[in-house]
């Protein structure tokens, strides 16, 4: 019986210290490629953008477009400073990144906030008085012209905000469809304006090459 408690003993043991051996490297691992200094980085930014650039609620967007994201983000604390203004994020309050508001940039990690009090932001009304690109209103659906199916062209719209306010569906925020120079919809889900400022994510140096492409 003594023989037989001292393996068990000695098997519990190594299992034990297998196990503190694997969390010890999924640490290292995470240490090593950054991953909750960049969880904070994007909580950070992305809170700051939504909350002094596009004016959302930052504990909305935290649960809409932080959170969702992956479950490790359940461990981010925050701290807005509405003042500076600034935003703080801490990952298992340990790895901290910052990212404030800068005139003209928007919201950047790891700098210093300004000296100088940030003036509002200053954004021009949507133009619906003119058509699109001289202004923001789509050509009424009277106008599109034989070559548009409008009743699919509409469905394809209702398509598209399925799920909307949903993040764990598609979430569409808004879509404008554009044909030969024609803006012929544009539609917003509710809570967003055609005015509200919206992350581009990957899209935003895609759309930027097409623009640089056209004016090159």
């Amino acid at each position: 019986m003594a023989n037989a408690s001292s393996w068990i003993r000695h098997g519990l043991q190594l299992v034990l210290g297998l196990l503190l051996a694997l969390v010890a490297l999924a640490i290292s691992a995470l240490l090593y490629l950054g991953i909750p200094q960049n969880a904070s980085g994007m909580a950070a930014k992305g809170v700051c953008s939504a909350t002094f650039v596009a004016g959302r609620p930052w504990q909305k967007m935290l649960a809409d477009d932080v959170l969702p994201a992956s479950p490790v983000l359940k461990l981010i604390s925050l701290s807005v400073d509405e003042q500076a203004p600034s935003v703080t994020a801490k990952f298992a309050g340990l790895f901290e990144r910052r990212a404030v508001l800068l005139p003209n940039r928007g919201c950047v990690l790891d700098l210093a906030p300004a000296s100088a009090p940030m003036p509002a932001s200053q954004r021009a009304a949507p133009d619906t008085s003119k058509p699109w690109p001289q202004g923001e209103s789509p050509v009424p659906m009277a106008q599109w012209g034989p070559g548009v199916d409008a009743s699919a062209l509409q469905a394809a719209l209702d398509q598209a905000f399925e799920g909307a306010g949903n993040p764990r569906a598609g979430n569409a925020r808004g879509v404008a469809i554009i044909q030969k120079g024609r803006l012929l919809a544009l539609r917003t889900a509710p809570g967003f304006s055609v005015n509200t400022p919206l992350h581009g994510w990957s899209m935003t140096k895609t759309v930027n090459a097409m623009l640089l492409h056209k004016l090159a």
